[in-house]
């Protein structure tokens, strides 16, 4: 039987370095991210543990790094929002048992495909709202204001800054000086470790100086050193978080299959979105038994691994077993840590993941993709994020319908070496003329209607021959055939001929199935091409030429007719 080595292969150096580096890079954002959830640090710094373990055994991409993201954890914070102690554990940790449940279901079920239907404009304006929830959440930290009401991050910040008097001006300072430190630090050599160095930098200065004002972790929360606790989940708090449970999945599974497009198998071995899928969801309901906020796919965390020498699945693994180590041994330090330093750090990480760059790019798209990243950026703001991304994923699918509605029609021309081009213009019919014609979009629905609307003055004028390509079609579905076997038949009835050309294999299939090959014309239905030239239009070009002369003569469509080809 082969060992786990040899199916998986022996660590490289880099991944020791990377693994181990990450683990110590890793320990100021668990913090943060059991923070912004509404629970111990500790549970953040045990979701260091166990998720890179599993999910780096298990997942098909040897890059993707499971662990807790800012994504996950500020929804689960909305989600718990106004629990506290054993309580909010229990919701926290039902919450990973049911992402890890619905991940490992969909991967089973080989559903990987379906994030491709969560448009772009969508997570750019989902990440965007998360983050600005996130700066938000962490302005009453990081400014040291106490005894806030209770109400949205948005509102609280308001709070904050409607009340100038309330800030605690050495808590404000220090966390201002962590936030400017941090960005100062990230642009010199120690970047990859900024994160630690401002850390314990700041609170060793804190410490130092004897600021009583600024209030430390350990006020708040117990932190102690040792091994993660094995527990039953809470079975009664499972049926009132099912549905921000499943939020939750489609955020993690979108953000995973993100990483895993960003980061490819090295050798390319081709991504397989099911398998990670089940890496994922094994990660969290293992890890939801031992004390672990919901975790996926992180963006930052796997490209921290791969920018400091990861090759193998195995820097995941050593990055588990290291936080592992300094989990069991040094993690009571952290009550040291000021609240404000972590604000710090999380506004720092915020800011950082809002891309300008891409926002910009939605926004000068279409005013179609600028309204969905809008619409859900405000969402994840005003309303909550769990519903931010469920209406999303509505959106993206209403952007993929009426995107799919939209036919492009052009006039193909052949040149003086019979070449031909595609011209963008008007479409136009003319007695005795031939018109060849190339239709660019989908065959489905009022995709269809559309090229109705475009091809329908063709039967109003005769006699005349179109020649149409279909090469974008690689299916018709039944729609489609059905509108060819009427319009074959209209043009027939007025005395016009009609010519399908560029036609894919599959769609030539449905044709002579459904018995509508008949109608349009065995003979003047031709197979695309398999170098894409346009031999086809070519052809039936000169064959409705040859009709519109009166000429008897069937049309030469040579070996790839569809009775040669069937």
């Amino acid at each position: 039987m082969p060992s786990l080595i040899d199916r998986l292969g022996r660590p490289q150096r880099g991944d020791w370095i990377a693994g181990v580096t990450n683990a110590l890079v890793y320990l100021p954002q668990g913090i943060g991210y059991a923070l912004l959830s509404g629970v111990n640090p500790i549970f953040g710094l045990y979701t260091g543990i166990l998720p890179p373990i599993v999910g780096g055994l298990l997942s098909g991409s040897v890059l993707l790094h499971v662990v807790a993201t800012n994504e996950l954890a500020v929804p689960t914070g909305r989600i718990v929002s106004g629990l506290t102690g054993v309580v909010a554990m229990e919701h926290v940790f039902a919450l990973t048992l049911l992402v890890g449940s619905f991940a490992l279901a969909a991967g089973l079920l080989r559903l990987g495909g379906l994030v491709r239907f969560i448009s772009n404009s969508v997570m750019r304006g989902f990440v965007s709202g998360i983050m600005v929830l996130l700066i938000l959440s962490q302005l009453p930290n990081l400014l040291g204001v106490r005894g806030l009401p209770p109400g949205s991050d948005a509102r609280r910040a308001l709070e904050v800054l409607l009340h100038p008097g309330s800030i605690d001006g050495p808590t404000a300072a220090v966390g201002t000086a962590t936030i400017v430190a941090l960005v100062l630090l990230r642009r010199t050599p120690l970047r990859d470790l900024a994160y630690v160095v401002v850390m314990v930098g700041a609170s060793a200065a804190v410490a130092g100086l004897g600021l009583p004002s600024v209030v430390r972790t350990g006020s708040q929360h117990s932190i102690r050193a040792g091994l993660p606790n094995f527990i039953w989940p809470a079975w009664s708090v499972l049926p009132s978080v099912l549905v921000p449970a499943l939020s939750l999945t489609i955020i993690g599974l979108s953000f995973g299959a993100g990483v895993a497009r960003d980061f490819p198998n090295p050798g390319g071995a081709p991504a397989r979105p099911s398998r990670d899928f089940v890496g994922q969801g094994m990660a969290n309901l293992v890890s939801a038994f031992f004390q672990c906020l919901p975790s996926a796919g992180s963006m930052s965390r796997t490209a921290y691994l791969v920018e400091t020498g990861a090759r193998t699945r195995w820097a995941s693994v050593i990055s588990g077993l290291s936080c592992l180590g300094l989990v069991a041994t040094i993690a009571d330090l952290a009550e040291q840590v000021p609240l404000t330093v972590v604000g710090g750090l999380l506004v720092v990480l915020g800011a950082s993941a809002i891309d300008l760059d891409r926002l910009r790019l939605v926004w000068r798209v279409s005013w179609a993709e600028r309204s969905v990243m809008m619409v859900t950026l405000v969402l994840s703001i005003a309303v909550s994020p769990q519903m931010a991304i469920l209406l999303g994923v509505l959106l993206s699918l209403a952007e993929f319908v009426w995107e799919s509605s939209k036919v492009e029609v052009t006039t193909l021309v052949a040149d003086e070496a019979g070449r031909f081009r595609e011209e963008f213009c008007p479409v136009r019919f003319e007695p005795g003329q031939p018109t060849a014609l190339r239709v660019h979009g989908t065959a489905y629905f009022a995709a269809i209607e559309a090229l109705g609307e475009v091809l329908e003055p063709a039967v109003r004028v005769a006699p005349t021959a179109l020649v149409l390509s279909i090469a974008d079609y690689a299916a018709l579905g039944s729609t489609g055939v059905m509108f060819f076997q009427r319009f074959a038949q209209r043009m027939r009835s007025a005395g016009n001929a009609f010519f399908l050309v560029d036609v894919a294999p599959r769609v030539l299939e449905e044709l002579r199935a459904t018995g509508v090959l008949p109608a349009v014309g065995v003979d003047r239905v031709r197979l695309r091409s398999e170098d894409g030239a346009d031999d086809g239009v070519a052809a039936a070009l000169a064959a409705a030429r040859a009709w519109l002369a009166g000429s008897t003569a069937r049309p030469a469509w040579g070996s790839a007719t569809p009775s040669a080809a069937l």
